[in-house]
């Protein structure tokens, strides 16, 4: 799934519990040819905040691979 900026949608998480959230950068990595790093925040009045990044606080990276199992798109 191709993703970008302001892209919206939901993640499930293990437990099965979901939360919305909105992609705020997609880092790519072309000459390494590792799969790309999706960061994503919660969207506003989001209460099931499971992730969180211990330096980036609401906002969190996922690659790709995971990203494709966990995510849907709006």
């Amino acid at each position: 799934m191709e993703l970008k900026k302001g892209d919206k949608g939901t993640i499930t998480f293990g437990d099965d519990t979901k939360a919305k959230v909105e992609v705020t950068n997609v880092q790519t990595y072309p000459n390494l040819g590792a799969p790309d790093d999706v960061f994503f925040k919660y969207q506003e009045g989001e209460t099931n905040k499971k992730v969180k990044h211990p330096i980036l606080g609401e906002v969190f990276p996922l690659p790709q691979f995971i990203v494709d199992q966990v995510f849907v798109k709006d």
